[in-house]
């Protein structure tokens, strides 16, 4: 017995040993994960970083697990998985704790800023605010002034794209004076060619725009010893051009549009060209070039939608896919964890079995003859069972003809509470609603396929259900967020319309409607099943069937 236990106590204290070579190799493997990404340096592979979360998610502090998570974040990002890396992100921001005198601001402002370039690609744009105000906001607590003006930039850009322009130009100018104060002249010129943006789109400060377009080519180090720009920084010329546009100085115009031009031009900056050329020949009045460039800018135009088309479907799918192996990869995390938890414990359970099993080797005659009692009784049950359900073959149809019966029943009980002072009042409203002429104006819809709702008849019904179901309207209208398909299927619900009709009205699918369902029981009800929001309606605000 001794001999066991001192095995038993050797194997534990193996096992702690190699528990401290695992933190050894787990730390080495994030801080090589960590220069990686800082060096820029694609990563190909999830399997360290998804064995680095699962570690740390046990035993590491908070600071290591958000460092965990967002290096498995930029791992899909560099995979191009744009909803897994967001949900790692995200993850990554809930493992870290603000509340603690030793939590890393710097690393939780670089999250928010890699989480918000995601947002930026998939056009999220005020979720992209929302983020990048937050990077700047512990980038303030981590003293990183820079890294502050820097996202304001960022900021800058996003309201640009929302056509923000006044909160834009006010940021940007903020941003260029830190910058240059502090010695940053390269970041000072980007805020001033985001600012060169605002005026040539919005054909306004053009003495401004001269300053800056002349600041920018005195300054910047994107020109090279004959003062041109690299390929991939020409757009610029796009702004000068404009500038000479304003300027009627039509050759000048000309002749910086044409030098945007490059082999591997993007789609963008093609449109820009060409409708800047377009313009020149417009106010040349050459008939010839306004048709040739008309042409080639419709096409960059069509090719640049169709581009963005293509990134916003792949996006979809990409979407959904991660949506389902979600669900895939959740249940073989599970799996996983629980092999893992096994092979820990194989080794010293194994022994515990074996030292079980030679204290009941006594007892091995009388499990035999329990087993062979417990077997004689199943078999009797399965038996009897098999009986009991030959019986209930036999009695089905009386069964259904007992529920028909009780329908009846309840059918004759529901007409009698129908006759009931409560009950009448609220099914003779219901009647008055059916004869509204709102409600005629939607039943001729149904019968013609054709035929769809306007915002008038949209104002007339939910008018209509404020005057005779006032309480609803007031609770639907206190729900934060609910959305308008969300208000208008619970109109609907409430002219007792089937969901195939709400789909046909609200011009979406029956699927679609069933989830908006359930969504609202919740939001009403904290009851998530789609079924019972009618049951739900009646019980809470006296909508009844006709």
């Amino acid at each position: 017995m001794k001999r066991l236990l001192y095995i038993i106590i050797g194997i534990l204290l193996l096992s702690c040993s190699k528990q401290g070579d695992e933190a050894e190799r787990m730390n080495h493997q994030l801080q090589k994960l960590q220069a990686q990404n800082k060096a820029y340096i694609p990563f190909t592979s999830d399997s360290i970083a998804k064995q680095l979360t699962k570690y740390y998610d046990t035993h590491g502090t908070t600071n290591e697990q958000a460092t965990a998570h967002y290096l498995l974040g930029c791992v899909y990002r560099d995979l191009g998985e744009v909803p897994h890396a967001t949900d790692c992100m995200l993850t990554a921001i809930e493992c870290a704790d603000t509340t603690k005198s030793d939590c890393d601001y710097n690393l939780l402002s670089t999250i928010y800023g890699q989480l918000a370039e995601l947002y930026h690609n998939q056009l999220l744009l005020t979720n992209e605010i929302h983020a990048r105000s937050l990077s700047a906001k512990y980038a303030a607590k981590a003293n990183s002034p820079f890294y502050v003006a820097y996202e304001h930039v960022n900021i800058a850009n996003a309201y640009i794209l929302l056509n923000k322009t006044d909160s834009a130009e006010l940021l940007l100018k903020q941003s260029k004076k830190w910058f240059l104060t502090h010695g940053y002249t390269q970041d000072a010129l980007s805020a001033s060619k985001s600012l060169i943006h605002i005026y040539t789109n919005e054909q306004k400060n053009y003495s401004e725009t001269k300053k800056l377009i002349d600041e920018f080519e005195a300054l910047s180090n994107w020109f090279d010893a004959n003062h041109n720009l690299p390929p991939h920084k020409r757009f610029f010329y796009y702004y000068k051009g404009s500038y000479y546009l304003h300027c009627q100085q039509l050759d000048s115009a000309e002749y910086y549009f044409r030098k945007m031009s490059h082999k591997e031009m993007s789609y963008t900056t093609k449109d820009a060209m060409y409708k800047g050329l377009l313009e020149v020949y417009q106010n040349k009045r050459n008939a010839d070039s306004v048709l040739k460039y008309s042409q080639l800018y419709c096409n960059a135009n069509d090719s640049s939608i169709a581009k963005r088309d293509h990134e916003s479907t792949a996006q979809i799918a990409a979407l959904f896919n991660y949506n389902h192996y979600k669900h895939e990869a959740i249940g073989y995390e599970a799996m996983a964890n629980k092999y893992k938890w096994l092979l820990n414990i194989s080794v010293p359970v194994s022994m515990i079995i074996i030292f079980l099993i030679i204290l009941k080797y006594r007892k091995a005659k009388e499990t035999k003859q329990h087993l062979k009692a417990e077997y004689a009784n199943l078999s009797s049950e399965y038996n009897k069972n098999l009986e009991t359900l030959q019986l209930l073959k036999e009695s089905h149809q009386s069964a259904i003809t007992a529920i028909e019966q009780e329908n009846e029943g309840l059918k004759a009980r529901i007409e009698g509470l129908r006759k009931h002072n409560v009950i009448k009042e609220q099914v003779s409203i219901s009647k008055t609603i059916a004869e509204t002429d709102i409600v005629k104006r939607i039943n001729d819809i149904l019968n013609h396929p054709k035929a769809k709702m306007s915002d008038e008849d949209w104002l007339s019904l939910s008018d209509m259900i404020g005057e005779y179901y006032p309480s609803l309207l007031h609770d639907l209208n206190r729900i934060p967020k609910i959305t308008q398909q969300e208000m208008r299927t619970c109109i609907l619900l409430c002219l007792s319309l089937r969901e195939s009709d709400i789909a046909v009205l609200l011009e979406t699918s029956t699927q679609r409607i069933t989830n908006v369902k359930s969504s609202l029981n919740s939001k009403l009800f904290k009851d998530n099943s789609a079924r019972t929001l009618f049951k739900n309606l009646t019980s809470q605000y006296d909508i009844y069937t006709l």
